[in-house]
């Protein structure tokens, strides 16, 4: 076996034990001793053979092709001037790019290094060595301590013993270090302490595990972008949104919003993740007041409040040949699917970015690389309910008590008193009791649900009660509403709606 694959082996070998975390209490570390000095040839200064007791050393391990390093010549330069009379600086020249037809006796990399030193001798003013070909200082030293880049910097007492390992970029850190390993309090047994506190405080990785998962590499909330989808294991309940919304994200609202950037899942079928990842991210509901203040509209109070009721239909439509995995669009049998078709969805991203379209944007994606299933929102004709006026409404429904603020009241029995109400106050009624909700469609059959749309062209003030008996009863309240000149039909009107169809068969592009 030649010198080369030799070499090669040892080195794959010596990276193989670095990340295997049984080994690493046997990586060379502060308080054992220090190695043996080799050199290829030695650049510049006198040769240092051998650690002398009574003296400290650095010992600095560098590269051509490394800036840094480059940098930390006048750094190295002035450590052994200001303290040459207890420590000498060493540098060897590790990692250098190695040709298979080198001479192990005079390769290639040692004229590099020799380049370099010539171009900035006069900044060197230490002693400087080249590692050889089968790269025993990298070995021995950098690799043994679990080291993978350079510039890095051990420092070695007057007994021999490693008392430091850091980088001299660090230049306070190594001056700290050096003043106390050559001054009268020193105590190798002092650096160990903190050479394994800071050990300590070092997150670990395991390649073999998740990143973040368990603490491996850090903190489990330090990280800047995150998604994740699971099949839910349902061992928990949740209240929590139906549809992505910046709603509650602005800084001029007066509540803080911790989840800012954060929108998360639990328990849902799949045709609610894709309803969620391509709907609308206005509510899909009929227009409320303002619970403070009764005679504003929550929409005027916060923008993010608005509607998307009449304009966007409430749920997708499946055109797809087996909708068994999808889960169910009628919710009075949504929540008997069975619960290996559940699945829990997270998604974290910079606040600076936390807007309902980015983040609807990145969820598509993701659904897109599970699940495959094609995808888009079109306008189609849809049911919907039209409120339109007779003649005599004006009259009946007029309110007696005109020029008054808005006011409801709820008495005893049960009703919703309005007065001084306006029309859009009845499709709230409508749509409340009979229509979506965000989380369910009320009472109404599946062929009739749909959104309530004013057509009366009626904008005056109004009286009228929405009594217990109207809000159980859908054709009573329609009843009482034509009595009072409002007439309420059936029809269809052009919406947006998700569409979800089976994936489309990919082309075999291959040529043959």
């Amino acid at each position: 076996m030649n010198s080369f694959i030799t070499t090669v082996l040892i080195l794959l070998l010596s990276i193989t034990i670095q990340n295997n975390s049984k080994c690493q209490s046997n990586q060379l570390k502060v308080g054992d001793a220090a190695p043996s000095l080799s050199a290829l040839k030695w650049i510049k200064g006198e040769p240092v053979r051998e650690l002398k007791k009574g003296r400290a050393y650095v010992v600095e391990f560098g590269a051509t092709w490394c800036k840094p390093c480059i940098e930390a010549i006048p750094h190295l330069s002035e450590l052994d001037k200001k303290y040459r009379q207890d420590l000498d600086v060493v540098s060897f020249f590790i990692m250098e790019s190695r040709r298979k037809d080198d001479n192990p006796e005079s390769p290639a990399y040692v004229k590099q290094v020799e380049n370099l030193i010539k171009k900035r001798g006069d900044q060197i003013n230490y002693d400087v060595a080249v590692d050889d070909f089968n790269r025993k200082m990298e070995l021995t030293w950098h690799r043994a301590a679990g080291l993978s880049g350079v510039p890095k910097s051990f420092i070695v007492d007057k007994n021999g013993f490693i008392a430091w390992i850091g980088t001299s970029t660090r230049y306070n850190e190594i001056v700290n270090a050096i003043e106390y390993v050559i001054g009268s309090d020193y105590k190798l047994s002092s650096m160990i302490d903190h050479a394994n506190q800071l050990e300590a405080s070092k997150p670990k990785f395991d390649t073999k595990k998740l990143l973040l998962v368990d603490g491996n590499g850090g903190e489990d909330e330090s990280f800047e972008f995150r998604s994740l989808l699971r099949k839910s294991d349902q061992k928990f309940e949740v209240f929590q949104p139906q549809i992505i919304t910046s709603e509650g994200w602005m800084d001029t609202l007066p509540r803080v919003n911790p989840t800012k950037g954060m929108i998360q899942f639990v328990n849902f079928q799949l045709v609610d993740l894709y309803f969620a990842a391509f709907g609308d991210t206005l509510r899909n509901m009929p227009r409320t007041r303002y619970p403070h203040d009764r005679q504003v509209w929550w929409e005027d109070v916060n923008p993010y409040h608005k509607e998307s009721y009449g304009e966007y239909w409430h749920y997708p439509i499946l055109e797809v040949n087996d909708p068994s995995d999808l889960g169910s669009t009628n919710w009075r049998i949504k929540h008997d699917i069975p619960l290996d078709l559940r699945y829990d969805y997270s998604l974290k991203v910079p606040e600076e970015r936390a807007t309902a379209k980015f983040m609807q944007e990145v969820m598509q994606r993701d659904l897109k690389n599970y699940f495959n299933y094609e995808v888009s929102v079109e306008v189609r004709e849809m049911t919907c309910w039209e409120l339109t006026a007779t003649p005599e409404a004006g009259t009946l429904l007029a309110t007696k008590t005109p020029g008054e603020k808005y006011r409801s009241s709820f008495p005893e029995d049960g009703s919703f008193v309005f007065k001084n109400a306006i029309i859009k106050d009845i499709l709230w009624s409508l749509g409340s009791h009979f229509g979506f909700q965000g989380f369910d469609y009320r009472r109404l059959p599946l062929e009739d649900q749909g959104p309530f749309v004013d057509e009366t062209g009626l904008s005056m003030e109004i009286d009228y009660i929405f009594s217990k008996a109207h809000q159980e009863s859908f054709q009573g309240f329609r009843d009482y509403l034509k009595s009072k000149g409002l007439i309420l039909t059936k029809s269809t009107k052009p919406m947006k709606v998700v569409v979800i169809r089976d994936p489309v068969a990919p082309q075999d592009k291959r040529v043959n």
